[in-house]
């Protein structure tokens, strides 16, 4: 029993808990790490820009005079109200502007609000003054009523706007009004319809309508190859993004088809250099498919191959190398062969310690994959250290109670567990691994229910019974719910 729940215990690292790829300045480590970000508005509420009713363009002492909407705005228990009042007011005039025929003098108007919010958002500012002039800068130019391309490059602009703020519907509706106006201008088949479509169908992807997106990336394609031929590096850029439409919408296959011919269109046609960034993240999508798909082998060629060519262009040993010493890392990890996992695990440590210091919290994710390594090489000790060690930088740079420090955690536990540590040290970090999870995942999360399982044994373990019946019954439920058995 002990043996088999030891086993149990040697949980792989997850990727569920590394969620934002975190990059430090002037280095291209793509470590993943979860953290929080809290934006504070700098510049205080937003402003808005009128623009003079008369047609010469108007001079910055006339907008500073008259164009800053939110100047005189309280920033109190009122200004709220106030802000509402001078939304209204701005909503009204381009309404009138629009009733009266001064389409010229409503997109002055609009544009200068536009410019304004844009420069607040780029500043970090995103609340929800922005997000209430976006919506009516939306309508006035939904309202102006007519197809001029003009209007493109601003509709362009506020829909990465609303997308920037988290309002991907209006976003949407945006982009499809984009590619309704170039239509009807330009033709269906148009080239200027391939910057709104991507656009559109990148969103589309970010917000789970694959399907939709699949079809904004087919009409790319469609018109790259009418304009181009289907032997052009442009055209091969777009098969590898029809490619990537097609994996989420989940036709693998045809995504690992589309984006081999895509690859090959570009290397035949030189369109790129061999250590563009852009075509080694398509090679190493490619790659991650290949190993969805259980051809790992081919997978890590494209890995190796892209080791290779930063090697070649940058130097052995450079930041840049990391993450494809890690990709071949858990390759070869994934395929059991944990000699050469170690070796490169080894190998991205030596570079990143040299290259930000000892104490980083970049160093844990590779210092708890080596961890796992050496724990499945039967080299206990070691690995104990290389857990210890991720869990003090984690605890150091995330807090005490953060959810990478419950990995870290979680792996360390399965590490002493198996070198026989006390059992009331090991259950009392299963007890904070387990408080972590409720508050970051939720208490009838899989990965609770599966830290109540090693709870419960060792509270048996202990002849705990009088904590374990709750905690037992409590695991039945969530079992129940989650209709699965987990291997004891």
């Amino acid at each position: 029993m002990t043996a088999s729940l030891l086993h149990s215990l040697a949980l792989p690292l997850s990727r569920r808990s590394f969620a934002i790829p975190h990059q430090r300045p002037n280095c291209k480590f793509k470590i993943f790490v979860r953290f929080g970000v809290l934006g504070l508005p700098r510049g205080g509420l937003l402003k808005l820009r009128y623009v003079r009713e008369e047609l010469v363009p108007p001079t910055e002492e006339d907008l500073q005079g008259r164009s800053n909407m939110l100047d005189k705005a309280y920033i109190g228990t009122d200004g709220m109200d106030d802000l509402e009042r001078q939304l209204q007011d701005f909503f009204i005039e381009i309404k009138t502007k629009l009733e009266m025929g001064n389409k010229d003098d409503a997109k002055d108007l609009l544009q200068a609000n536009y410019e304004s919010v844009k420069e607040q958002i780029e500043d970090g500012v995103k609340g929800i003054e922005q997000a209430a002039v976006m919506d009516i800068i939306a309508l006035g130019y939904m309202g102006i009523g007519n197809d001029n391309p003009l209007l493109i490059p601003p509709l362009m602009g506020m829909a990465k706007v609303f997308t920037s703020i988290g309002r991907s519907t209006k976003a949407i509706v945006i982009y499809h009004r984009a590619v309704g106006i170039l239509e009807k201008t330009s033709g269906k088949e148009s080239k200027e319809l391939v910057v709104p479509l991507f656009g559109l169908g990148n969103l589309l992807i970010n917000v789970g309508k694959a399907a939709e997106a699949e079809t904004c990336f087919s009409r790319i394609l469609e018109i790259y190859k009418e304009a181009y031929g289907e032997n052009d590096g442009r055209t091969g850029m777009a098969m590898c993004s029809f490619a990537h439409a097609l994996c989420a919408t989940g036709n693998v296959e045809e995504a690992i088809h589309m984006y081999n011919r895509g690859l090959q269109v570009i290397k035949d046609t030189e369109y790129m250099a061999s250590d563009d960034d852009v075509l080694e993240k398509m090679k190493t999508d490619l790659a991650e498919l290949l190993h969805v798909t259980g051809r790992e082998q081919e997978g890590r060629e494209l890995l190796q191959e892209c080791l290779l060519i930063t090697e070649k262009y940058k130097g052995i040993e450079h930041p840049n190398s990391v993450t494809h010493l890690l990709n071949l890392a858990t390759s070869h990890s994934r395929s059991k062969n944990f000699v050469e996992a170690e070796r490169l695990l080894r190998t991205c440590l030596h570079i990143m310690s040299r290259a930000l210091g000892p104490n980083d919290q970049a160093l844990t994710v590779p210092l708890l994959h080596l961890a796992v390594t050496l724990y499945h090489l039967k080299q206990n000790e070691e690995a104990e250290v290389h857990a210890l060690e991720a869990l003090r930088i984690r605890e150091d740079a995330f807090g005490m109670e953060s959810l990478p420090v419950g990995e870290a955690l979680d792996c360390l536990v399965s590490i002493q567990a198996r070198l026989e540590k006390d059992d009331r040290d090991i259950l009392d970090k299963l007890k904070r691994i387990l408080s972590i999870q409720e508050k970051e995942m939720g208490y009838e999360s899989e990965e609770v229910m599966i830290t109540l399982k090693k709870i419960v044994f060792y509270l048996d373990k202990m002849g705990m019974k009088d904590e374990k019946l709750p905690l037992q019954r409590r695991l039945s439920i969530l079992r129940t719910k989650f209709k699965q058995k987990i291997p004891v």
